[in-house]
């Protein structure tokens, strides 16, 4: 049961930050977009996973024991949402952009995995009172502009 929470937080921490729904490209209004944006909006992306990751360290208090641990996570992290997808040809057909959004969508399910798996490695590194703040962290999510909540829910 502890492992389902850990995966459940660990999605929607990060869907609160705002990363996952470059994931699933569940639409093309952008499909007109030069190279040069597209590489703009991936540096930016990566901009924000990086400064989330550092505030999550920070929340953390990573020791240097844990370093490892953290280091995969992290890199976990950065490969899970760090890579924008291709997108299909402006003009295909309904099957095509059915299919592309199937192969997405299996696509983020293997990627949630992933991350999941990174979070229980991370969270048996840390100490009880880190596991608890990770928990309480990726359970509220992180608002829109990457700053953690302080509300707690009712």
């Amino acid at each position: 049961m502890n492992y389902r929470r850990t995966v459940l937080a660990a999605a929607l921490g990060f869907a609160a930050m705002g990363t996952l729904s470059a994931l699933p490209a569940w639409s093309w209004d952008n499909a007109g977009d030069s190279a040069a944006r597209a590489a703009e909006r991936h540096a930016r992306r990566a901009e924000r996973i990086e400064a989330r990751l550092e505030r999550l360290a920070e929340r953390l208090q990573i020791q240097p024991e844990q370093q490892a641990a953290w280091a995969a996570y992290a890199q976990t992290v950065r490969s899970v949402f760090g890579e924008p997808h291709a997108r299909p040809p402006a003009d295909a057909d309904a099957p095509t952009l059915l299919r592309f959004r199937a192969e997405r969508a299996a696509e983020h399910a293997q990627k949630l995995n992933q991350l999941a798996d990174a979070t229980q490695t991370l969270q048996q590194a840390l100490s009880p009172e880190q596991r608890k703040t990770l928990n309480e962290l990726l359970r509220r999510g992180m608002g829109r502009h990457g700053h953690f909540r302080a509300h707690k829910r009712g």
